[in-house]
């Protein structure tokens, strides 16, 4: 075997291993982690939705900035990073000889490697098409989400907008072939997506409906790429009323508070829940980990969720945000906004570190911080005497199967 042909076959090899979408960016050969834990960031355990995001951004880093960062004491390049990276350089090697769901997969990769233009080259062919092979919807969605990225990168308006237009056009065409109910796909999609681990009741539904607010998002970047800003906050439209009024995270007295949100905004949320609009902005930010206005709408709704951990979620956001920590090259257009948010949470009087994990709403009808009562089911755990009882059970069980082996010994003697 020659050299030059191995990098070809090792991406076939990888790609043929069945896996779950990767969270909008669809790859058949990558295990999903959805639904994304509520929760922000667990530090006792490292764990949380913050970890998951983290690991989806970083997939982004060039190698030479991962060598600057590995100078840092502790830190680790993960093999989740060192993948991606191997499969994009193997690219052009194999890419003439892949099938059609292996080269969903590849694009998959090359995105979030900061590729999408790649991707794109590999995936428009099937966009000629009437139909995509197997009526893959997944290839389409791959496509809008190439060339949202294109656009982000172009500097002309008039560029943005073309790019913008080319996602709406393969989002719409996505979101035409892809039922809104499993019993409605026909018998080559059900074998894909069941081949993909996904499920008629989880990844089904969830996954739909973020493309469908996807396509909310391109649609508002398009106008702005005509009209400029099109909401005071910097924020995408994403919940709106009836009359297209987009949601403002405010209290009743029309202004910012920690833990607030007037009942008239709430009603724009889908459903007026707040669980729904946080998963659906999850996933988008999965999709686009370095996208600061989505970063920033979820920290919004996370204040609003008004629990202890949500708030210091939002409050790290906030901080994240004002840092401009997320991509130096490109500062977000509501830097006032952040600032502002983090001044409220800096006058604000959080409640003892040692209540963070009751999960009780903390702020109060008139917006003041509630005393948090414990509930009289919940009982701290006491590892103090889990260790004593567990040790006390070990002792009992080591001396049991001594008193069986001296029972047995004395039969034996008396044969």
């Amino acid at each position: 075997m020659s050299d030059n042909r191995l990098p070809g076959l090792v991406l076939l090899s990888v790609l043929a291993v069945p896996g779950w979408a990767a969270a909008g960016l669809y790859n058949a050969a990558e295990m999903d982690e959805g639904p994304y834990p509520v929760e922000y960031y667990d530090q006792s355990m490292n764990r949380g939705f913050k970890v998951a995001r983290v690991k989806f951004r970083d997939l982004a880093l060039s190698q030479v900035a991962m060598d600057e960062l590995l100078k840092k004491p502790g830190t680790q390049d993960s093999p989740f990073r060192q993948r991606y990276q191997l499969l994009q350089d193997l690219h052009p090697e194999g890419a003439a000889n892949l099938t059609p769901l292996q080269k969903l997969s590849t694009s998959e990769y090359l995105i979030r490697r900061g590729a999408p233009r790649q991707a794109f080259e590999l995936l428009s062919p099937f966009a000629r098409l009437e139909r995509p092979p197997g009526d893959n919807f997944l290839i389409l969605c791959n496509l809008a989400t190439a060339c949202q990225q294109m656009a982000e990168r172009e500097k002309d308006r008039a560029a943005i907008a073309e790019k913008y237009r080319e996602a709406i056009e393969y989002q719409s065409d996505a979101l035409r072939l892809w039922p809104r109910d499993w019993e409605n796909l026909n018998p080559a999609q059900q074998t894909m997506l069941k081949n993909m681990l996904w499920t008629p009741d989880l990844q089904y539904p969830r996954f739909r409906q973020a493309e469908e607010y996807f396509l909310k998002l391109l649609r508002a970047r398009l106008v702005e790429a005509h009209k400029g800003p099109i909401a005071p906050d910097g924020l995408d439209p994403l919940f709106v009323d009836k009359d297209g009024k987009a949601i403002q995270y405010v209290g009743d007295n029309g202004s910012f508070a920690p833990g607030r949100l007037a009942a008239a905004e709430k009603a724009r949320l889908p459903d007026g829940s707040i669980d729904k609009a946080l998963s659906i902005v999850q996933q988008l930010v999965i999709w686009l980990p370095f996208d600061s206005r989505l970063y920033r709408q979820l920290g919004e709704l996370y204040n609003v969720r008004g629990r202890l951990p949500d708030l210091r979620a939002a409050e790290l956001i906030f901080d994240d945000l004002d840092q401009n920590m997320l991509d130096k090259k490109r500062r977000v257009k509501d830097d006032d906004i952040a600032k502002e948010r983090c001044r409220a949470f800096q006058s604000f009087k959080f409640p003892e570190d040692t209540e963070r994990t009751l999960p009780q709403n903390i702020v109060d009808d008139e917006g003041k911080v509630a005393k948090l009562n414990k509930p009289s089911d919940y009982k701290p755990v006491d590892w103090r005497t889990i260790g004593v009882s567990f040790g006390f059970g070990l002792a009992v069980a080591l001396f049991a199967q001594w008193q069986i082996r001296e029972i047995r010994r004395r039969r034996q003697r008396t044969t």
